[in-house]
């Protein structure tokens, strides 16, 4: 039917640029045609580019497995090189449409696309616009090339929640006025915009005043030819991709568009002299989601060759966001920011005018995904700034619709997670007595010991997989046990690790893969056993017959993998089939047996699942050892036969987006979801399912290594397997902050680099370990977690916990209780973003109307305060550096601040707006500054011991820091529950949201509490600390249980003023010219204190 054609993937790439492109001649492809196809086929010659196929038929089946009868022609990893929609081959485009029906803020456009190479050739698909937020200014775009428009069962945006949204708009009248014109173009408008859809399926958006926010049009120079052709997708016989294209603006002087957000895509690495730095932006770049296992986030096989192995932003990670912010005008009159957000689960792409793979132009850009459908949102949000935009976008994942009392954008987390942790891969026991002999082993109860004894501030563990069985998830061995035995939990005289930890005063999370060892000799593994007899595997099933190999261990028709840990920890692995709901129930079941012995909240890890090499045709664990084939490369390219860490993309499993009745599709198309689902899983029937069987807190919490859009409503996320150089310091700060900005609040790094700094087995040098701790300290997520060389593995560092670092103890010990004290400064941010989506950590962009904070946008953030631009931080991320550049936004003044600041006065205000030049930053202090009228919740001990936050009580002294005012007028917010001992918040909406508010008119200062909710009382004294204050002539209080004047204690310090002075009195402390004032609990709610 069709002559000799040369394939690799949709795009037009010379096949020399990436790893895998096997440039063939002689290949036949028999392919069906789609059913829609209109126009015949002429036997001509196309130059296509794709990824090479093997030389097998391309088989269709369809029914139960692959019910829209897809023709899956692409089973690689394809490099952002190997995309491109701008090419004039084999791409179809929106040519001309004409109108279909208009219900429920849902317009349909009967869309013919034509050829781009040969217009002869066309077809018809349905287009879909629907408004999905009127008051937000947000809709979404679908199609679908291959079969009906479908509604998700599972993922970020759900039918749902935008019925929720509009039926809401709707009671308040908001009316979007949909309408054909007689050309057939489309209109609407929304609360700011309005929006024009053309027949061709082209677009504008403008503001009501006429002035441009976004466009697809034609190209201003002939000589590009027509490419900003909007909606697209490749012809069916040559691949399976879909894309949309717009104007970009970002080289537009007067518009200067800059684009955010990308979740973990990697950083853009730049050489600015001998200092080289990873961007911010994602401006000018060609980026692929696709959920890789990437230690050192520079794994060679998904780097191109002939590049360098250094981490860069065309490599993928492990975390999926398809996912734009673009902000334009900025700090102008015309200022406008808007998102894209691509709902895809395949490998997806996103170009943002990067000319440098030859795949993309300045001024255009465009997202696109290797399978469909095509479901594409537009969101700008209620205002022209960035954070409109992200709070906007986690409104359309929200779960209003479920009648959330607390988690609607996000879900709340236990306080304690706030907390510092410590993880170590190669902690062999629990306690020292069962230490197994080796070189530089260490137990649990050492570690411990170490951070106790030493009086840091000290949360719990990050318990390994050293903790299995014989890495058996869901088991624990006798040395993690107190009696060197296995036991069933609540045995005083024999205790689990979580237990003994607990009887600590600490609290743990312990790692848990989505896999389950297969190859166990015969030893009794039950959950693998009830995984084999309840049929709930993934199979070893293809829609083209593919051998996957398997294993003597069975069972026959399992798709068995090979998992490697590192230092040739390794396992055959068998795979539960996550799209099934009774996978769901079963894997949750399974935490019963964790939460029951004490564990308290989960650390799930390796979810790509990060098998080894296999490559087709070998022994599935053949990748072990010196025989291992590695992974493909320019020798060796894939064309089909590996499996890129994950499943091999041929394997079939149940659709995970619209469920076990839809049918089983091919891994490729379901690869970005793979982690989403197994987070969702964990929540659901494991957390939330067993809650009962918590034996501390009711409410637990995930961390997780990957995922996907919407994982926040699960849990958080750590950045993945990073290495101790300052590269790894300025890309934890710049993936945080993006990652942010895609709606996932609680993230963090591992702490000091997660992998060895040298092959010596050094650890992470002081230096850089201070820079890593004082950087981290205020991000959501603060955890030391480090691969330890052991005899038994001979690679890693062989130390990394803070207290082994005696030089630097004084400077590491203050930063950690610098972020105890602050405890609610990130307690409350993460309340505010479980209710409205701001995030936790804002990037300095966000500061509106300051066009000079690009220029530190890099390594600057914002955090904490009534509105979450209180506290700016700007850690010094090079090496040996004892000095760097601070930029302070402008049109406030702020007060330099850290943990030093606790016991001495503010220093004199700095003016915002200006550049601060070699700023001094020694190694114990970190550039840390609080915008002036500011009120900020702070923490200490009554009795001034360091304790994990777990273990506070309302006893232990709440302090509402009051710095100098701004106009005369100072802010602040204290979200309070019982940090997670019980559901009750979440549940039944029992907590409390306390506001501050001071003014000051002439001599006299008024600070007023109110609450906008109070259902969780505080139950003891609190404080109000007044900076740049001395003594008063006269204290006022009054509230709705009376009123009063305060008398000066006689207390002389701080101590005194916790445990000995009465409620009613305040204290003048001189030292750090601050007023003290100690009232009752009762009062917290509405309190009105005047100060003269």
């Amino acid at each position: 039917m069709f002559p000799t054609l040369t394939f690799i993937a949709p795009s037009a790439l010379a096949a020399s640029t990436f790893v895998g492109a096997d440039i063939r001649s002689g290949i036949r492809i028999q392919s069906a045609l789609p059913a829609v196809r209109n126009a015949v086929r002429r036997s001509k010659h196309y130059n296509v580019s794709m990824t090479a196929l093997s030389d097998k038929q391309t088989a269709i089946s369809i029914g139960p497995d692959n019910p829209d009868g897809i023709n899956y022609q692409n089973y690689d990893y394809i490099p952002v090189a190997g995309f491109t929609p701008l090419s004039n081959t084999n791409w179809y485009a929106a040519g001309s449409s004409t109108p279909g029906g208009i219900t429920d803020w849902t317009a349909t456009m009967n869309v013919k696309f034509d050829r781009i190479d040969n217009p002869s050739y066309s077809n018809n698909h349905p287009v879909q616009i629907q408004v999905t937020s009127y008051n937000n200014n947000s809709f979404r775009i679908r199609f679908n090339p291959d079969g009906p428009i479908r509604d998700v069962s599972r993922g970020p945006i759900l039918k749902q929640q935008l019925t929720w949204i509009r039926n809401q708009e709707l009671a308040q009248g908001c009316n979007p006025n949909m309408s054909f014109s007689p050309e057939g173009f489309l209109s609407f408008e929304t609360k700011d915009l309005n929006v024009i859809i053309y027949g061709n399926c082209k677009m504008r958006v403008t503001k009501k005043d006429g002035y441009l926010v976004m466009e697809n049009d034609e190209c201003n120079s002939q000589s590009d030819g027509n490419k900003c052709r909007g909606l697209m997708y490749v012809d069916r016989l040559y691949g399976n991709a879909i894309a949309s294209v717009q104007t970009n603006f970002h080289k537009d002087t007067s518009r200067n568009e800059k684009f955010y957000g990308a979740g973990e895509v990697n950083c853009r690495y730049e050489e600015q002299g001998k200092a080289p730095t990873y961007v911010l932006e994602r401006s000018g770049l060609a980026m692929t989601n696709y959920n890789y296992d990437n230690l050192n986030y520079n794994q060679p096989d998904v780097v191109p060759p002939g590049y360098p192995d250094h981490p860069n932003y065309y490599i993928p990670m492990y975390y999926a966001a398809p996912w734009l912010v673009v902000q334009g005008c900025a700090g102008t009159s015309k200022q406008y920011s808007y998102g894209w957000f691509m709902d895809n689960v395949s490998q997806s792409y996103m170009n943002t005018g990067d000319t440098a793979w030859n795949c993309g132009q300045e001024n255009l850009a465009y997202m696109g995904a290797q399978y469909g459908p095509f479901d594409q949102h537009f969101v700008y949000g209620d205002g022209d700034g960035l954070e409109d935009v992200v709070k906007a976008f986690s409104f359309l994942q929200g779960k209003e619709f479920e009648d959330k009392k607390l988690n609607k954008r996000s879900v709340m987390p236990p306080k304690y997670v706030f907390g510092f942790f410590q993880g170590v891969f190669g902690a062999l026991s629990l306690l020292k007595q069962n230490l197994p002999a080796g070189e530089n082993n260490i137990s649990v109860q050492e570690i411990v010991e170490g951070y106790q004894d030493n009086d840091y501030p000290f949360e719990g563990l990050a318990v390994d997989v050293d903790m299995q069985d014989d890495l058996r998830v869901f088991t624990t061995k006798p040395e993690y046990w107190s009696a060197n035995m296995v036991g069933e939990g609540g045995d005083p005289n024999n205790r689990s690790v979580f237990e003994w930890a607990h009887d600590r005063g600490l609290v743990c999370q312990t790692n848990v893969t989505c896999f389950l060892r297969n190859d166990n000799s015969g030893k009794p593994y039950e959950v693998n056993q009830t995984l084999r007899e309840k049929q709930l595997y993934t199979k070893n099933d293809s829609l083209n017959n593919t051998d996957f190999g398997t294993t003597s261990d069975g069972p026959g028709d399992a798709y068995i993998g090979h998992l490697d840990y590192g230092g040739g920890v390794e396992c055959d692995a068998i795979f539960p089939d996550w799209g099934r709901p009774d996978v769901a129930q079963w894997w949750g079941e399974n935490y019963k047996k964790l939460f029951s012995i004490g564990l308290d909240f989960v650390w799930q890890d390796m979810t790509v699942p990060a098998m080894m090499p296999h490559r087709l045709g070998d022994a599935v664990n053949k990748n072990s050892g010196s025989s291992a084939p590695g992974w493909p490369n320019e020798n060796d390219p894939s064309n089909g036969r590996y499996n890129w860490k994950s499943y091999h993309p041929q394997v079939l499993v149940t659709d995970m987006r619209y469920g076990a009745e839809y049918g089983r599709e091919p891994m490729v198309s379901q690869r970005n979801i793979h982690a989403y689902t197994l987070c969702e899983s964990t929540r659901r029937e494991g957390i939330v399912g067993n809650a009962d069987s918590l034996t501390k807190f009711r409410r637990s919490y995930i961390i997780s290594r990957g995922g996907y859009i919407g994982n926040q409503h699960f849990g958080g996320m750590w950045v993945g397997d990073n290495s101790a150089t300052e590269s790894y310091l300025q890309m934890m700060l710049a993936n945080i902050i993006n990652m942010n900005m895609s709606c996932l609040p609680l993230v963090g790094s591992d702490i000091g680099g997660f992998t060895q700094y040298n092959d010596a087995g050094d650890p992470t040098p002081e230096d850089l370990m201070v820079r890593f701790v004082q950087a981290g300290c205020l991000l959501p997520w603060f955890r030391n977690h480090y691969d330890r060389w052991i005899e038994s593995k001979k690679h890693g560092k062989k130390y990394q916990e803070l207290y082994m670092y005696p030089g630097q103890k004084d400077t590491l010990k203050k930063f950690v209780e610098f972020r105890y004290r602050w405890q609610e400064v990130l307690y409350t941010a993460m309340y505010q973003n479980a209710t409205t989506g701001e995030p936790i950590i804002k990037a300095a962009p966000m500061y509106n109307n300051d066009v000079n904070v690009y220029k530190s946008q890099n390594d600057h953030f914002l955090l904490g305060g009534h509105d979450g631009y209180r506290i700016l931080c700007a850690p010094v991320v090079r090496e040996n550096a004892t000095s760097r550049e601070v930029y302070l936004p402008v049109y406030s003044k702020w007060f330099k601040f850290g943990p030093d600041f606790d016991t001495k006065p503010l220093e004199n205000e700095i003016q915002g707006g200006q550049t601060l030049y070699n700023y001094a930053a020694p190694l114990n202090d970190s550039p840390i500054f609080v915008r002036e009228g500011t009120i900020l919740p702070t923490r200490y001990t009554l009795d001034g011991v360091n304790k994990s936050i777990n273990t506070y009580t309302d006893n232990d002294p709440l302090v509402f820091e009051l710095f100098p005012l701004e106009n005369n007028q100072a802010h602040g917010l204290f979200y309070h529950d019982d940090g997670g001992v019980t559901t009750n918040a979440e549940d039944f909406g029992k907590y409390s949201v306390i506001s501050v508010k001071a003014a000051q008119e002439g001599s006299q200062m008024s600070v007023k509490f109110d609450n906008e909710v109070y259902e969780h009382q505080w139950g003891a004294s609190f404080y109000v600390r007044v900076r740049n204050m001395g003594a008063p002539s006269n204290i006022n209080v009054s509230s709705q249980i009376g009123q009063q004047d305060m008398q000066q204690s006689s207390v002389s310090s701080r101590a005194q003023m916790f445990t000995s002075a009465n409620d009613g009195e305040y204290w003048v402390d001189q030292s750090t010219n601050s007023l003290w004032l100690k009232l009752p609990g009762a009062v917290i709610q509405d309190a009105a204190i005047t100060v003269r």
